[in-house]
């Protein structure tokens, strides 16, 4: 967090090399939860090096030196909404904290759980697919109160908050959404049978 402020109020533009989870965690140290701080972030480029580059995919930021360099000096700016999500864990203090892109719920958060048991270092997208099929051999489903701009919407076992159109993967597409709107997305699945998993992936992938 010392990190992302000095960098807020001194930096003239950032780029951030790495896939969506570096770039989540650069927004975390330069949108601290919390922060008063009235100083504009600057403005952030992307060197897609990660596993998915789900917002890079979106966006359809260029891959090479040259273009992405070109970027750097006289891109565009795209405005992005940053969420605030709290956990509220019964008997213990709600922990806060910020969302950019996509946050899930259930069975996307079993996978990310199981995922970073068994990561060490970079991952490839076939570990992901491997992790998916051990996931949902054992998921039980752990239903969760949601409750968005104070207001109690029920008990859902799978859900999916988002900025973004993309989930997981370049294919899955959400609905076109905008991303500098002041809202976001939820997509909440009451009940979820694994052997429909597929057939949402499928819905997600043809539109």
């Amino acid at each position: 967090v010392e990190w992302g402020m000095k960098a807020r109020e001194n930096a003239d533009r950032l780029v951030v090399v790495g896939g969506d989870g570096t770039l989540n965690a650069v927004c975390e140290g330069i949108f601290p939860v919390g922060s008063s701080s009235k100083v504009p972030p600057p403005p952030l480029a992307i060197a897609a090096l990660g596993t998915a580059n789900l917002l890079a995919s979106e966006l359809r930021l260029p891959q090479s030196i040259s273009h992405l360099t070109k970027l750097v000096k006289n891109g565009q700016t795209q405005m992005m909404d940053v969420g605030e999500i709290t956990l509220n864990d019964e008997g213990k203090e709600p922990i806060p904290s910020q969302c950019l892109l996509v946050w899930d719920f259930g069975l996307g958060g079993a996978v990310m759980k199981r995922m970073s048991e068994v990561r060490s270092g970079p991952i490839r997208k076939s570990q992901y697919i491997r992790l998916v099929h051990q996931v949902l051999r054992s998921w039980d489903p752990a239903p969760q109160r949601v409750i968005a701009n104070g207001k109690y919407l029920g008990t859902f076992e799978y859900g999916i908050v988002t900025g973004i159109r993309t989930y997981a993967h370049p294919v899955l597409r959400f609905p076109p959404c905008h991303y500098d709107d002041n809202l976001w997305e939820l997509y909440l699945f009451r009940k979820v049978k694994t052997r429909l998993i597929p057939q949402l992936a499928l819905a997600a992938a043809t539109g």
